[in-house]
């Protein structure tokens, strides 16, 4: 296929965005001098995202001590990169469509998300990395570019699975042999057009190949957090002919070299993560009203 990939984006006629409140939500909270009162005024004004954020914080995913039942009080609390992802998350989930006898389906796709996103969390406290909230961003997000292939250009959608089936291939590869640029890109276009955080633009456009991005450290706990997802709690259709050897990874190579000096037992660590899986599915419950 010829053309680039934001030529590509750019011709789609009813180009996805943001809800209104979670861009105004991404704005206030991101602001050099944020102010809790809007933002959380902000929010109060829908009640549905208000319900559920009460619902997911006083649910066992982040175990508190005491009932929260004030926005500012969960604000102040959890503070306002975390309540600013809670709202991304409620507005996403339930923003796109999955058109009929769509391979990807929708409720597996955000499955997936969801748990790299809390992986992710996961392994920034671990390392002691101090982009935690971005990288939650980045990781619900990572995979929206396969939605706008299946919601956008079906036919192209159709020789990608043909070209992943014949050659028993990953959907990222298919991707790149019929449109010369993948979902990965795509999805980083898009969240540019988004406005969403440079760092995060760039974690999604590289989240398959993270030794290319300037901020490697980053995209390799997306991708080392989306490589543990898929084995372990939802792999999603595309990653049916991906088999992951951790010692061959760029991103394992990358997260063992930039946190030697942690004396972290990056094999036990693969374990651990067992133990936060059931985070994430409380987490994709929550979130999906189920």
């Amino acid at each position: 296929m010829t053309g680039t990939v934001s030529q590509y984006v750019a011709n789609i006629d009813n180009l996805p965005v943001l809800p209104e409140i979670a861009q105004k939500v991404i704005a206030l909270a991101d602001a050099p001098r944020p102010n809790i009162a809007e933002l959380a005024d902000l929010i109060q004004k829908d009640l549905s995202i208000t319900a559920n954020i009460f619902k997911l914080i006083n649910s066992g995913y982040f175990s508190l001590r005491r009932e929260i039942a004030d926005v500012r009080q969960a604000v102040v609390l959890l503070g306002l990169q975390q309540v600013r992802n809670l709202v991304v998350t409620m507005v996403s989930v339930n923003h796109f469509e999955e058109p009929p006898g769509s391979p990807l389906k929708l409720a597996n796709f955000w499955d997936h998300c969801l748990g790299v996103a809390t992986i992710t969390q996961s392994l920034a406290q671990r390392f002691k990395f101090g982009e935690a909230p971005n990288l939650y961003l980045a990781a619900l997000l990572h995979d929206v570019g396969k939605i706008i292939i299946q919601c956008h250009y079906p036919d192209d959608l159709s020789q990608i699975v043909d070209y992943m089936e014949q050659n028993h291939c990953a959907m990222v590869q298919a991707e790149q042999a019929i449109l010369g640029f993948t979902h990965a890109e795509i999805g980083g276009v898009l969240a540019e057009k988004w406005q969403l955080p440079s760092s995060v633009c760039e974690a999604i456009t590289y989240h398959h190949q993270c030794q290319k991005a300037n901020d490697h450290v980053f995209a390799a706990i997306l991708q080392f957090a989306d490589f543990i997802t898929k084995g372990r709690l939802q792999a999603v259709y595309g990653d049916q002919f991906t088999d992951v050897v951790f010692d061959d990874e760029p991103c394992w190579k990358i997260l063992k070299q930039r946190f030697a000096a942690q004396n972290i037992d990056f094999e036990r660590l693969l374990l651990e993560m067992d133990d936060e899986i059931d985070k994430a599915r409380e987490l994709v419950r929550q979130a999906r009203g189920s």
